[in-house]
């Protein structure tokens, strides 16, 4: 009873619930359960901000060669307003070019830039080809003051020249040295233009100027690596005149004060730095371009607009990438974004379609336009007989409770919306909630399917940038993602739909390469059999044994009857025979033929008779005749005594 009453209880609570949020569907307020900000009213003003925002160039500036998908959608470019040269490269026509337009008085000066960018690249020519000159000659120099001729006679040593002051600025050492140089005072010269340029090169913080410090160390603490060889050479010119003995000459004078105006003056290097200036500013000027701008969205068939109209119906777009068939399940109590997938655009494997199915049961909402049919979902794809789409309005009386939630959007159709496609398709799709229709048949249904949903479209028409365009569609496509119930989607990419491969068989596999592979690991173990055996270490097959000895004794015989040496033969056997029977005998044993009679059970005095015949034959003697006879008798002996095999042998 109690059970009942709580069930009633849940079931009242439920139906307040759903009453509460129709009241609040009618009375326009916001901020009702879960409410999104998708706005099918403002949808088609959107797709017109972003066209007029430069995102038209499907319209304006098409390909000259469309794509078979783009081609399918020419019929709907008549009804989209500006797209007139879609509909003349859709007929196979040249559109008129656009206008150009007004030319900036920075884009006038182009052509006068270009002109001054030719001058000034000359003047960098010679900027660049005169500092080289200049350091050809300073290596010539410098040679000649390092390697002295050794029997030049050497002058008298010049008086040192007077100390200037040391708050004196580099400019008027300059102009004291040029004074002293034009009155012929090549030593006091010298010696201002080396104080100029330490002046010089301390007012640039390259070294600092101290009394106790000498020449070597403010070479040694120059951080300038140019200015460093150059301050060394003009320090070698002044104390080869001050503590060598040389005298000063205007030749010398000529070549410090050339080294000194490049440390204080710096005149290449500024002249270079302000000509490589200008010359960055004429050439920014000189590549302005006369023509139009660049249009985005240039493809009827792409998707620029659909990712740009999301956002801004309020659908944060998620950023996550990677293979489908890896997405994580839905977690208890979370709500993960709305995975949208073309696939026209996003080819499926099994495994990517097998995960989205447990992904969809676990909580997830999918939603498909459709290319071909999904016998796992069990949809099919149909023809329909009008290009006229129409999305009803939401019906209040079945508002959709899933998981204990109402679900309310924020700006719901109540009012029937209308479009228009390119090529009429339906869907037929088993107890599945129509939400679209192409005349009289579905075009967009959706369906329940565990925890999450699954929402499907007959095609991608509407994600197209051509199908957006047309007026009603954009609010259609609203409208139609407003069952998502999220404020957040993910769009897959081409490269989403395939799983990566395990291992690289399975990747050739993948690739339609599995009936290659198998014929090459084929050609490889039959190679592997022919060339592998052939390399191996080879073994010769051995004779049988006792038929190998056999034709040795055999051969052995023929060559003792052809040579008549059976004597040899006889008198060879004979020792063998010795040797072995010996060795057989009972220790303490004499007699050889008494204990072969007794072996043998023959008669002594025949045993006798035949090994004292044998034992008289000797290799070389000549034959008598009996030798084969006596050699037969002795081996029926041998194998007489040794039959049993009982025969002890000696220790």
């Amino acid at each position: 009873m109690i059970g009942r009453r709580t069930q009633a209880a849940r079931r009242r609570a439920k139906l307040a619930a759903t009453t509460v949020a129709i009241t609040t569907i009618l009375l326009g307020l916001a901020g009702t359960a879960r409410a999104t900000s998708l706005s099918a009213e403002r949808a088609d003003d959107d797709v017109k901000a972003l066209r007029d925002d430069g995102r038209d160039g499907f319209c304006s500036a098409p390909p000259e060669r469309l794509s078979e998908h783009a081609a399918e959608l020419c019929p709907m470019a008549k009804e989209v307003a500006g797209c007139e040269a879609l509909v003349a490269r859709c007929k196979g026509e040249v559109a008129e070019k656009p206008k150009a337009p007004d030319v900036s008085f920075l884009e006038k000066l182009g052509p006068i830039a270009q002109v001054l960018m030719w001058v000034l690249i000359a003047v960098m020519i010679v900027g660049i080809g005169y500092p080289l000159l200049l350091a050809i000659l300073k290596a010539r120099r410098d040679q000649a003051v390092a390697d002295p001729e050794p029997d030049a006679p050497r002058p008298s040593r010049a008086p040192p020249p007077e100390e200037l002051p040391d708050e004196t600025e580099a400019e008027v050492l300059m102009l004291r040295a040029e004074e002293h140089r034009r009155r012929g005072d090549h030593a006091r010269a010298i010696f201002a233009y080396l104080h100029a340029s330490l002046r010089a090169l301390d007012r640039r913080e390259q070294i600092r100027i101290a009394p106790f410090r000498t020449h070597g160390e403010y070479v040694r603490a120059c951080r300038d690596q140019a200015a460093r060889a150059e301050l060394r050479a003009i320090v070698r010119e002044v104390e080869e005149v001050r503590f060598g003995g040389a005298t000063a000459t205007d030749e010398t004078s000529s070549r410090v004060a050339s080294r000194a105006a490049l440390l204080v003056r710096g005149l290449p290097l500024t002249v270079m730095t302000v000509t490589m200036l200008l010359a960055l500013v004429l050439g920014l000027v000189g590549c302005g371009s006369s023509g139009p701008k660049l249009q985005r969205a240039n493809d009827p068939a792409g998707d620029d607009l659909f990712l740009e109209l999301l956002p801004k119906q309020g659908v944060k777009l998620s950023k996550e990438r990677g293979a489908l068939s890896s997405l994580p399940l839905p977690k208890a109590g979370e709500k993960e974004p709305a995975l949208i997938v073309d696939l026209a655009r996003v080819p499926l494997d099994d495994d990517s379609r097998d995960h989205l199915l447990k992904w969809v049961k676990a909580g997830g909402v999918l939603v498909i336009a459709a290319h071909g049919p999904w016998k796992a979902l069990g949809y099919e794809l149909g023809s329909g007989d009008t290009s006229e789409l129409t999305v009803p309005p939401l019906d209040l009386g079945t508002v959709d409770i899933n998981d204990d939630e109402v679900w309310v959007d924020e700006s719901p159709n109540l009012e029937e919306l209308h479009g228009g496609l390119a090529t009429p398709r339906s869907l037929v799709w088993e107890d599945a909630t129509p939400l679209a229709r192409v005349g009289k048949e579905p075009y967009a249904m959706m369906k329940l399917l565990g925890k999450g949903r699954v929402i499907v479209l007959a095609d991608d028409q509407l994600f197209t940038n051509l199908g957006l365009a047309r007026h009603g569609n954009a609010g259609a496509l609203v409208a139609l993602l407003s069952h998502m119930h999220r404020h957040e989607a993910r769009i897959a990419r081409p490269e989403d739909g395939t799983s990566p491969p395990t291992s690289p068989f399975s990747s050739l596999m993948r690739a339609g390469m599995g009936l290659g592979l198998w014929h090459a690991l084929a050609a490889v173990f039959i190679l592997f059999i022919a060339v592998g055996t052939r390399a191996a270490r080879p073994t010769p097959t051995p004779p049988p044994q006792r038929r190998a000895f056999t034709e040795h004794v055999e051969a052995t015989g023929a060559l003792y009857a052809r040579t008549k040496m059976a004597p040899h033969a006889l008198a060879a056997y004979t020792r063998w025979v010795d040797e072995r029977l010996r060795a057989q005998m009972p220790r303490g044993g004499v007699d050889l033929a008494a204990w072969v009679a007794h072996r043998a059970k023959e008669d002594e005095a025949s045993v006798r008779a035949t090994f004292a015949r044998a034992q008289s034959a000797q290799s070389d003697e000549k034959p008598r005749g009996d030798e084969l006879i006596v050699l037969k008798k002795l081996g029926n002996l041998y194998a007489a005594a040794t039959a049993d095999g009982n025969v002890r042998r000696r220790s």
